[in-house]
């Protein structure tokens, strides 16, 4: 998987997993953290991140979704930032690793080094 595939984001979205898979001309896969060869620890930690995620869209109004206060979005996007260093420390050089960063509204880097 990983010759073909470059770039691994990690992201919340809607009804997704977190972790997306990027080629060379912009394709786009997302599969599951299990399937990516992760500790299963870090795909349970990544699956329930994802679904904390989900469970702010109201069913009968998903736009209207929210964290329930800044503090609580805070709190959600630094774990998100926590768990892309951590997928970044299991994946190594295979990826480049990206995480969307709400506060910033920016796809920022993921460093190798554990910082």
């Amino acid at each position: 998987m990983s010759k073909e595939w470059q770039g691994l984001r990690v992201t919340a979205e809607y009804l997704c997993y977190p972790t997306w898979l990027i080629n060379a001309n912009g394709g786009m896969d997302n599969p599951s953290p299990r399937d990516l060869g992760l500790a299963e620890d870090l795909a349970q930690d990544l699956l329930t991140w994802g679904a904390d995620y989900d469970a702010i869209f109201p069913e009968d109004d998903p736009r209207s979704a929210a964290f329930s206060s800044p503090a609580a979005d805070d709190a959600f996007n630094n774990q998100g930032r926590v768990l892309a260093r951590r997928v970044k420390q299991a994946v190594g050089a295979r990826y480049q690793v990206t995480y969307w960063d709400r506060r910033d509204q920016a796809w920022l880097p993921v460093p190798g080094d554990g910082t």
